[in-house]
């Protein structure tokens, strides 16, 4: 906080703003998993953000920071679905409420959305490198692949290619600044 607090008042902001939200997903929100995979995929998104804020530059990055937000909650969700049996009786995840194939069709959404958002970046020429539209789709089928492992139930697969996906949108992410 204090070394965000000499950058500017945004990067301290957002700062202070993470610090509160994972003291109280500690504290209060992790037993709610549905409310911890938010703030969790938040953090990922506003490290893009915080980033950004050094430079004031946010027209870009708020796009690329809310397609890593729905990448991040379907790897989440992914995640607590593999997960399912241990946390019985400690946590209340989707994958308990809801059926596999609703779980399943959850991550597609979250996953269609991460990759909408991406990909509208190019097409509104906020991004014209064909390099960044080469990683967005490749980390799109990686992204779909874990949709398929989910589906068929094969939940540690699916969580290692959502990561692989996330991984591969990084990178895109890194050539659209050239």
């Amino acid at each position: 906080l204090a070394f965000a607090f000499f950058v500017n008042s945004a990067a301290f902001g957002i700062a202070l703003a993470f610090s509160i939200l994972l003291y109280l997903y500690s504290a209060l929100i992790q037993k709610q998993k549905f409310f911890g995979n938010i703030v969790v995929a938040l953090g990922t998104a506003f490290t893009l953000v915080f980033g950004a804020s050094i430079v004031q530059k946010y027209d870009t990055i708020i796009f690329l920071a809310a397609s890593a937000f729905f990448a991040n909650m379907g790897r989440e969700i992914t995640k607590d679905a593999e997960d399912k049996e241990a946390d019985k009786g400690y946590k209340k995840t989707l994958p308990m409420i809801l059926s596999q194939k609703q779980t399943s069709a959850v991550v597609l959404l979250m996953y269609a959305c991460a990759i909408t958002i991406a990909a509208s970046v190019w097409v509104s020429k906020k991004i014209t490198n064909w390099i960044y539209v080469f990683f967005i789709a490749i980390a799109a089928l990686a992204f779909f692949y874990s949709f398929f492992l989910l589906f068929a139930k094969k939940e540690k697969k699916a969580q290692e290619w959502s990561k692989i996906g996330m991984l591969i949108s990084l990178i895109a992410f890194f050539s659209g600044a050239f």
